[in-house]
């Protein structure tokens, strides 16, 4: 998440529809699940947005309240690996990995 900066055109940029699903989509986006789909679909180093677009992204209510949780712990104290560990538990468990 960048606040009042500006990025150029080699990062891709994630604009959700609703905030509603922002702290999901930033924990799937730096999940191992994702980075595991993401190579299967491209190989490459290339991520461009069409390629997330690809990315099938399951929604859970409970997987998003838990999600919310954690991001919001992770913003107030900055523990990069706890808020990992955390995610990558709820999203292996959602992916059956």
């Amino acid at each position: 998440m960048l606040k009042k900066r500006l990025f150029d055109q080699s990062i891709v940029g994630v604009f959700p529809d609703s905030t509603r699903f922002l702290y999901y989509l930033l924990a799937f986006l730096n999940s191992d699940v994702s980075s595991k789909i993401m190579r299967v679909i491209n190989h490459t180093a290339n991520n461009s947005a069409n390629y997330l677009k690809k990315l099938p992204i399951i929604k859970s209510k409970k997987a998003i309240k838990e999600i919310d949780a954690i991001m919001k712990e992770y913003f107030a104290n900055k523990n990069e690996q706890k808020t990992l560990y955390k995610i990558n538990t709820i999203f292996n468990e959602l992916y059956k990995l």
